[in-house]
């Protein structure tokens, strides 16, 4: 998926827990080595524990409250654990064996730090399959027919072209397009510049002008029969399209080219509307190629003239 980001949990979570974790862990052992010390010596190896716990904490997730909180944590931690060898009731007397307390302290920290990677990878995992569900919704195809438009490629082989028979309305289109951009917090490194519509896919907005779908498995032939090819200086006109294992998942037409800031290209994502946005900022990814033909448009022979959304050299 995109090099968007898709909501991943809270790092500083993950990172605050990991730290509390860890330094449970270093300072059980310490405390274990150590064995019967002055007071003072275990208060000095506890506010050493907790500071390198806060430091951590702090170098990782770069905030004052994950240090403090990691930090306070691992010193509650070993507190209490080295005020049980000053209970008296019989059902602590195993927990006042220092190899039992430091050694449990120690446990402790592996697990809370395990868990806290566990939980991230759980909520992460979680996400993915959120936004995978609402990429699915925004990418699928809606009811459609063949086409009866003539498209074919310059050298006459028929592509074939899909029409929706029964698009969905506006009002739905956009509820599911803004929930989708909320989700992977894109809404803010796109411009949209068409409306969320049925008529058409990326590929379809390219060679159809909009009006019908076509399948990313007929782009490679469309690019090898209407004369493209690789070019590593794009211009406005020239084609952007981008491949996920191989494989084409969207096109989309170079609109912008300045000297020293990213590329900016514009097409259709799926259901939804028609965007400008940086050339490696989309839910396609980064691994695309760009494209130049000796044609007045993008649009496939035997469909009508393209409207201006369709591109052009």
């Amino acid at each position: 998926m995109p090099t968007i980001d898709l909501g991943t949990p809270d790092f500083t979570l993950l990172a605050t827990g990991f730290a509390a974790g860890l330094g449970l862990l270093l300072g059980g052992v310490a405390l274990l080595l150590l064995g019967p010390v002055r007071v003072w010596v275990r208060v000095a190896v506890v506010a050493g524990v907790c500071a390198a716990t806060a430091g951590g904490a702090w170098a990782v997730a770069g905030t004052d409250r994950a240090a403090a909180v990691a930090g306070v944590a691992a010193a509650a931690g070993l507190v209490l654990a080295g005020g049980a060898a000053w209970a008296t009731s019989a059902a602590a007397a195993l927990a006042r064996r220092p190899a039992v307390r430091w050694g449990g302290v120690a446990a402790t920290g592996v697990a809370v730090a395990l868990g806290a990677v566990a939980w991230h990878e759980a909520a992460y995992e979680a996400i993915v399959d959120r936004s995978e569900h609402e990429l699915a919704v925004v990418t699928e195809r809606p009811p459609t027919r063949q086409a009866s438009a003539p498209a074919a490629t310059d050298r006459g082989t028929r592509v074939p072209v899909l029409e929706a028979t029964d698009p969905r309305a506006r009002a739905e289109l956009a509820e599911i397009e803004n929930r989708f951009l909320d989700m992977n917090h894109i809404g803010d490194l796109v411009i949209r510049r068409q409306p969320a519509d049925d008529r058409s896919n990326c590929h379809g907005w390219v060679f159809t002008g909009g009006r019908f779908w076509v399948s990313g498995s007929d782009v490679d032939t469309i690019l090898t029969e209407n004369g493209y090819r690789p070019v590593a200086d794009p211009r406005p006109g020239d084609l952007a399209v981008y491949r996920k294992e191989g494989a084409v998942a969207h096109t989309a037409v170079v609109r912008y080219v300045t000297p020293g800031m990213p590329i900016l290209v514009e097409g259709k994502w799926g259901s939804t509307g028609v965007y400008l946005h940086a050339a490696g900022e989309s839910i396609y990814g980064t691994a695309l190629t760009y494209y130049r033909a000796d044609r007045a448009t993008h649009v496939l022979a035997g469909l009508d003239a393209p409207p201006a959304n369709a591109g052009g050299q």
